[in-house]
């Protein structure tokens, strides 16, 4: 059985969990979720709130300023 998930780095869905950091290392990298049209909203605990970004947003913050890439979720029955 595949994995639940693929990578994606382009042409992103709605629900496509999205990675950020300042550098190109996944660890400890801030999630968001996309939403559609260029946005994505994250949990800002600085924030104390949910907040909606565009991409470009996100990434004029030093901490964010690498998308790394994604992870969509396949359905059940999509599993290789």
């Amino acid at each position: 059985m595949g994995l639940p998930f693929v990578f994606v780095n382009s042409d992103f869905q709605p629900l496509d969990i999205l990675f950020f950091h300042k550098n190109e290392n996944a660890f400890e990298a801030h999630i968001a979720i996309y939403i559609g049209n260029n946005q994505v909203i994250h949990l800002a605990k600085y924030l104390v709130k949910p907040i909606i970004w565009t991409i470009e947003e996100f990434l004029e913050f030093e901490k964010y300023q690498v998308l790394i890439g994604g992870k969509r979720f396949r359905k059940k029955d999509n599993f290789i």
